[in-house]
C-alpha cells in the first residue's frame, strides 16, 4: 500500500506542477490600457498597464501620439520612447505649444490600444489633463482574454491517466 501513496504522491506533485507552471504565461491577458499624463518639463508621458491585473506593460510599447490644438494647429504623428528605470512609461521627444490640445494616443504592441485627451499645454509647467477617455481594444480575432482553461484540462486528463494505471496495477496484483 505505500507504493500505492507514493504513486499518488508523485502524480499529485507532477499535477501542481503543470498547473503552477502554466500561470505566467497568460497572467496579464490580453488587454492593454493606455494612460495620459505630462512630466515636469511639459511633455506628455503615456503609462500602459494591463487591464486584468493592472501591472505596468513591459513588453516595449510601440505607440505614436497626435495633437490638434482648438485653433487648428497640429503636432505629429511623433513615437513615444520609453522612460529609463520607470517599466511602461513612455515620452514624448518635446512639449507641446501652449495651448489646449486634443492628444490621441495610438499603440499597435505588444497589443493594440488606443486613449485620448484634452490637455492644456502652458510654457515652463506640467500639462494639465483634463478629460481623458481610455478605449481598452479587445483581443485579437483568433485570440481570447481572460482565463484559460487549457493548462487545467492537461492536468485534468494526465491525473485521471495515471490514476487508472494505479487502480488497473491494483486490481491486477489483488487477482
Amino acid at each position: 500500500m505505500s507504493r500505492l501513496v507514493r504513486v499518488l504522491f508523485a502524480v499529485a506533485l507532477g499535477l501542481a506542477s503543470v498547473l503552477l507552471g502554466a500561470t505566467p504565461g497568460w497572467a496579464h491577458g490580453k488587454q492593454m490600457r493606455l494612460q495620459i499624463t505630462a512630466d515636469a518639463q511639459g511633455r506628455l508621458e503615456v503609462a500602459g498597464t494591463w487591464v486584468d491585473d493592472n501591472h505596468p506593460v513591459t513588453d516595449g510599447i510601440a505607440a505614436v501620439v497626435t495633437a490638434s490644438a482648438t485653433d487648428g494647429r497640429m503636432s505629429g504623428p511623433d513615437y513615444l520612447t520609453a522612460v529609463a528605470g520607470r517599466p511602461g512609461v513612455l515620452v514624448a521627444a518635446s512639449a507641446l505649444p501652449a495651448g489646449v490640445w486634443d492628444v490621441a494616443v495610438e499603440a499597435g504592441a505588444p497589443v493594440a490600444a488606443y486613449a485620448q485627451a484634452r490637455v492644456e499645454a502652458v510654457p515652463g509647467k506640467p500639462v494639465a489633463v483634463y478629460q481623458e477617455r481610455t478605449v481598452e481594444a479587445a483581443a485579437p480575432p483568433g485570440e481570447r482574454s481572460g482565463f484559460d482553461w487549457g493548462p487545467y484540462a492537461i492536468g485534468a486528463i494526465i491525473a485521471v491517466l495515471v490514476l487508472g494505471g494505479v487502480v488497473y496495477k491494483v486490481r491486477a496484483a489483488r487477482k
